[in-house]
């Protein structure tokens, strides 16, 4: 029975197929045939890309053993995602208002204090009292 990383890498592998034919067969404007870096140097490096990692993928020896992601969902840390999508959304809704400057720290100090964890010497020491 194929693995879904079979299915997946095939699927991959037809689409860079598309991607690099369309990207070789886009018309270039004539300004452009002498320039080093023309409009599809990028999509041809990244279909070349997907198409050697997608048939390696395919032709890579079969494991039937458990792997590591047995539990799949189960142990998928949601509220750290949902927390993040938030202050994307956030960061999207405040950028305009309050421009580049002021919403990137922002933004990037509040992503700092939500994914902090408490160390365990954090947790083991005791609150200090006021000394009299």
């Amino acid at each position: 029975m194929a693995r879904i990383d079979r299915y997946i890498a095939l699927a991959l592998l037809a689409f860079s197929v598309g991607y690099g034919y369309l990207a070789w067969v886009h018309p270039l404007l004539p300004f452009e045939a002498r320039m080093p870096f023309k409009p599809n140097t990028m999509p041809l490096g990244l279909a070349t890309l997907g198409i050697l990692f997608s048939s390696l993928l395919l032709l890579m020896p079969n494991s039937d053993g458990p792997s590591k992601d047995v539990d799949g969902w189960r142990s998928f840390a949601w509220k750290e995602a949902a927390l993040l999508i938030g202050l994307a959304i956030a960061y999207a809704i405040v950028l305009r208002p309050f421009g580049f400057i002021v919403s990137t720290p922002f933004s990037s100090f509040c992503h700092l204090v939500s994914s902090a964890k408490p160390t365990s010497s954090d947790r083991s020491q005791p609150a200090s009292s006021p000394v009299d």
